[in-house]
């Protein structure tokens, strides 16, 4: 075993990371990093620094007497710890040669590397843990010029353990959303009908994501409104509120759109045709009551997703106070029944 190389190159910050079910593959921006970090949890599995040459000296003995490289020759031999590098499909698992005890140099220690033709790229098979006693198999893609300075340029493992994999496999990547565009009809950005409500679509790019659902989020400015799994904002109070779509990929990608609110009121309803009916206190924190001079003989509540939470037969509306402490905040839709027949509906918001 050889003394570690304290000298240490910075590593390419441009990384980009896909998963699928089996396949973990990372795009290095071709460089010399500090280290290789097969599941980007913040600790690497193999070190890399400079011996002869930039990058060409891979440490591995700090992380376990699992972790090594597919080597040329035994451990009876001087060469143990060259790697033998291999070509892309070349299989990776249990039956490598992996006599590497802690260190290794790309370049045979300045003796040269049969398995390297300079300028053209070659994988390097490893082995490795991650912190449990599960074997892993992965690949470094590497290219070393003349002059025995080593880049590397992508990596990836099978993230089932004591698995295989071929050198260069990458399985299928998964398609993050990069952007994300909110819609209305007609562009509108306002509801300015009491009560209102105002559908908003999304449309993502790119469009073969694999998951281009959003979920949907209100932020109350000077306004106030609610918004559904679907998408449909309905108004509560004047004034304005942010809407937001937010990817569920996992990407973080976000759209925002300001809608301007009028013409709300939260006051007590009144009707004066063939009834008067008035329903007080609206917003409710637990109880509600309501004054009708016609048959009341029913009342029902339903949410915005249209299902019904509540349903109460009424022999004497004013006398009776309606309990609602069980529904959780939000906005209610209250029908109001004669017999049957329904005379009346308006907007409950439970505090």
């Amino acid at each position: 075993m050889r003394k570690k190389n304290l000298f240490t190159t910075a590593i390419i910050l441009c990384i980009s990371l896909f998963t699928n079910a089996q396949i973990i593959y990372t795009d290095i921006n071709d460089g010399t990093p500090t280290g290789i970090d097969f599941n980007q949890d913040g600790t690497n599995e193999f070190d890399i620094s400079d011996m002869d040459a930039s990058g060409d000296y891979i440490e591995y003995y700090d992380y376990g007497l699992d972790n090594n490289i597919h080597a040329i020759g035994t451990i009876n031999t001087e060469n143990w710890d060259v790697p033998a590098c291999v070509n892309s499909g070349f299989t990776i698992d249990e039956n490598g040669n992996w006599e590497g005890a802690g260190d290794c140099a790309i370049n045979g220690w300045g003796d040269g590397n049969a398995t390297i033709t300079p300028n053209q790229n070659i994988y390097l098979a490893v082995r490795f843990n991650l912190g449990g006693t599960d074997l892993f198999y992965g690949w470094i893609l590497i290219s070393v010029d003349n002059s025995g300075n080593v880049t590397y340029k992508e990596y990836a493992y099978n993230s089932t353990a004591n698995a295989p994999i071929n050198a260069g496999e990458i399985g299928s990547p998964t398609v993050l959303v990069t952007s994300i565009n909110i819609q209305s009809p007609n562009n509108s950005t306002e509801i300015n009908t009491a009560g209102g409500n105002l559908q908003l679509n999304t449309s993502v790019l790119p469009e073969n994501a694999n998951n281009s659902s959003v979920t949907w989020s209100v932020v109350n400015e000077t306004g106030n409104a609610t918004i559904s799994t679907s998408g449909l904002l309905t108004a509560i109070s004047d004034g304005t509120v942010t809407v937001t779509a937010t990817a569920n990929d996992g990407s973080d990608i976000s759209a925002s759109i300001l809608i301007n609110i009028s013409n709300q009121s939260l006051n007590i309803i009144r009707i004066t045709n063939r009834t008067k009916i008035e329903i007080y206190p609206n917003p409710i924190k637990e109880t509600f009551r309501i004054k009708s001079n016609d048959n009341i003989t029913s009342i029902k509540i339903f949410n915005l997703l249209g299902e019904q939470v509540k349903s109460l037969s009424i022999s004497n509306i004013n006398e009776s106070a309606i309990d609602i402490s069980n529904l959780n905040k939000g906005i209610y839709l209250l029908y109001i029944f004669d017999n049957t027949k329904e005379i009346y509906s308006h907007k409950l918001i439970k505090e």
